[in-house]
């Protein structure tokens, strides 16, 4: 391809994956799809789907894997774990670029996603000793009572497409370190990251430790029901999300982490600091396009300083560039599913008709040069509680902005919802932040802040947000299994 470096044809060949011209995803036959760029619209890589002979046989050699590895002691894992790393930084701009031509998202978010890869991975080793560590719970002349944490088997780890690096480390990882193998199944928009994690895994010295699986949606769901799969780590919409919970359900006594949807809210009070807050809202609401689950849905803005947020928030978002995502002057990059842009729009045209005032875009569009299926970032001022733009995940660069009375109604507001990820509340008054946090039904509290997603701190989700917990030391309950000893001491 004309558009890769040297360096990124020699990553691929090494890989054996098959490439056309530099994208959306189209079946082109009953085993192979294609993905094509978001902003050229052109090819970018064909895939073919794993058999059933074949998932079979790669589920059973990562088992094998790990009936080994999970008996390598932590101080070795981590130091593969790191070895694995270092692929991703020496192939860095071969995974961004890979990042860029699958979903269309800028390169310079693409780089941040890859930073915060890094510092990911980095954490989760300094948590792995604490998490996995026996615990004495008691011990004196008459016997020991303690317990360990044991790894479960094979993670089956489902990645979605928007944060394909990130949101995979953030199971792979937990699950390596805590001594099982994996098999990643990553969404059919960005098949080529699977292969950069098992060949980052092969390259740090194991053996069908970590493998992808390209599979269809049928044989996805059949991966739950197979005994060596101890723990399911899923990332996606709410409804898929829902399919899986009943198939394990049905069928397996396993563990399992749902990361689902969100319509995540923020409130800006009074005494809040605009400038920053429509600064920092603005890129909640716009960053990945829109395209985040965490990412900023409802704005709730006092009545006091409504229309002077509305006015700086608006300014925001007509600093944005749309352009060639490869383009390091692009701050908004295209949809990376094209039959989303009706569906936006369709919310978008309900609000103006149910009152909802639209400030700002609006509308699918393509960028100066023609190109790419972009939707402009788009502020509907008045939205109200019962629009779908309000409640339904957009996953697109749409916010809704209403104004408040303060702080007893804007929690009746937040909660008013079917999800519960995320909500973050601007304000000088730190107090009132630890004040409200407790009243809202979300899994995470943000105080001057929003979209930020810290290892050290636990990410799960309330409602139709999803169930379980990731990251931080709670992230290494749901890949392992206790172990209790009840030791008597005799004579």
């Amino acid at each position: 391809m004309q558009h890769c470096s040297k360096l990124h044809k020699a990553v691929y060949q090494s890989l054996s994956i098959t490439y056309s011209k530099p994208r959306s995803f189209s079946i082109i036959g009953p085993t192979t799809f294609k993905v094509n760029n978001p902003y050229t619209l052109e090819p970018y890589c064909e895939y073919t789907y794993k058999t059933e002979s074949e998932i079979n046989t790669i589920v059973h050699e990562t088992y094998d894997a790990y009936k080994k590895w999970r008996f390598v002691p932590l101080d070795e894992r981590i130091k593969v774990v790191n070895k694995a790393v270092e692929y991703f930084s020496k192939n860095e701009e071969a995974i961004v670029t890979d990042i860029v031509s699958q979903m269309g998202k800028p390169i310079t978010e693409a780089r941040a996603e890859m930073k915060g890869f890094y510092a990911l991975v980095k954490k989760l080793t300094e948590l792995a000793p604490e998490a996995l560590a026996p615990k004495i719970v008691k011990q004196n002349e008459l016997g020991i009572l303690s317990y360990a944490r044991e790894p479960v088997g094979v993670a089956a780890i489902f990645s979605p497409w928007n944060y394909p690096v990130f949101t995979c480390a953030n199971f792979l990882f937990t699950s390596v370190l805590a001594g099982n193998s994996a098999v990643i199944k990553h969404s059919h928009f960005t098949p080529l990251l699977g292969r950069h994690f098992e060949e980052a895994f092969k390259q740090a010295g194991t053996q069908n430790l970590v493998r992808e699986l390209m599979v269809t949606h049928t044989d996805a769901m059949k991966l739950y029901l197979l005994p060596e799969v101890g723990f399911v780590g899923f990332t996606g919409s709410t409804e898929v999300g829902r399919n899986v919970q009943d198939e394990i359900a049905d069928h397996r006594f396993i563990d399992y982490t749902l990361e689902l949807g969100g319509s995540d809210a923020a409130y800006v009070a009074q005494d809040a600091d605009i400038d920053y807050a429509a600064k920092d809202l603005a890129r909640g609401a716009f960053y990945n396009a829109g395209q985040s689950c965490n990412g900023i849905s409802r704005i709730y803005v006092h009545n006091a300083v409504y229309d002077e947020f509305l006015s700086k928030l608006t300014a925001h978002a007509a600093t944005l560039q749309m352009g060639d995502p490869m383009s390091e002057d692009t701050t908004l990059g295209p949809l990376t599913q094209a039959d989303n842009l009706l569906g936006i729009q369709k919310q978008v045209e309900e609000a103006a008709d149910q009152g909802g005032r639209i400030l700002f875009g609006g509308l699918p569009t393509n960028d100066a040069a023609g190109k790419g299926q972009f939707f402009e970032p788009t502020i509907i001022a008045e939205a109200q509680n019962d629009m779908s733009i309000m409640m339904v995940e957009t996953f697109g660069p749409v916010v809704g902005v209403n104004s408040t009375e303060g702080d007893e109604e804007v929690v009746k507001l937040i909660n008013d919802s079917q999800y519960g990820l995320t909500a973050a509340i601007y304000s000088r008054d730190i107090e009132r932040i630890q004040r409200l946090g407790p009243q809202l039904n979300v899994g995470t509290l943000y105080g001057n802040r929003c979209t930020h997603v810290d290892p050290y701190l636990p990410w799960s989700g309330r409602k139709n947000s999803g169930v379980g917990s990731s990251l931080s030391v709670h992230g290494f309950k749901a890949v392992t299994n206790p172990k209790s000893y009840n030791i008597k001491i005799t004579k």
